[in-house]
């Protein structure tokens, strides 16, 4: 394993929400800060995450974001386009126009880690962790999260 795999082992990690998130057309959502590790992998189009007054960050395809202690960030389909607050679901989620085929697609979520180590291990950690599908890696993970979001999107058990 590397470092982060280790770190990440030992906050062991569990699922506690995983959803489909797309978007079609001009849309953007805010969210404040929320008590838990959040995730997304991009499964296609593109989107860009605002964390706090930071430069946008785009995820495309592929892509894999993990935000260890989930700050408040913005997700819209480009930079620039005005962001309405939103709260957390555990349901399948769809900015912007809801008919036709979505621009955007991903897999996103937030799950629970181990209290006991978690507030010295995620001081380890960066505010963010962006796995680009040009890292290679991203790639098997990514058709991993594919199987998953199909399971989830038809309600199989491989949901939970």
């Amino acid at each position: 394993m590397d470092p982060l795999g280790d770190i990440i082992a030992l906050l062991r990690p569990s699922a506690a929400i995983a959803k489909p998130i797309s978007g079609r057309g001009q849309w953007g959502v805010r969210y404040r800060l929320y008590d838990a590790p959040g995730f997304t992998v991009v499964l296609s189009g593109e989107a860009w995450v605002t964390l706090g007054d930071r430069e946008p960050l785009r995820i495309a395809e592929g892509d894999f974001l993990l935000l260890p202690t989930t700050p408040a960030f913005s997700l819209c389909s480009k930079p620039g386009v005005s962001s309405i607050p939103a709260e957390p679901l555990a349901n399948a989620v769809r900015h912007g126009e809801q008919e036709g085929e979505p621009d955007f697609a991903a897999l996103g979520g937030s799950f629970s880690i181990e209290s006991v180590n978690a507030p010295l291990l995620l001081a380890l950690l960066p505010e963010h962790i962006h796995i680009s599908a040009s890292a290679g890696r991203a790639t098997r993970f990514g058709r991993l999260i594919e199987l998953l979001s199909e399971e989830c999107v038809a309600n199989y058990p491989g949901k939970e």
